[in-house]
């Protein structure tokens, strides 16, 4: 049996994920808040801004990136240094 894309997606092992439909309803929602915004902004620079925030907020969501470098970018300081994993010694 052929699965559809779309029930895959939001099943684990049979069961369904909440998890994954709320984050599938809350990228709808979020996408046509952003798509109305970019059609309803007055001017240029406003859409520039939407976009730029919605790049930012994705690169977080998806662990690209962390606030502290976000925030050493904008200041134009040097990004933290991340800490390194504890090595055991056994």
């Amino acid at each position: 049996m052929k699965e559809n894309f779309w029930t895959s997606m939001v099943m684990e092992g049979g069961k369904i994920s909440h998890k994954r439909v709320i984050a599938v309803f809350i990228s709808a929602i979020m996408g046509w808040g952003i798509i109305y915004a970019l059609v309803k902004a007055v001017n240029d620079n406003g859409r520039y801004n939407l976009l730029i925030a919605t790049g930012i907020f994705v690169l977080i969501m998806a662990g690209v990136t962390t606030i502290p470098q976000i925030v050493s970018l904008v200041r134009g300081t040097p990004a933290p240094k991340e800490d390194e994993p504890k090595k055991d010694n056994p």
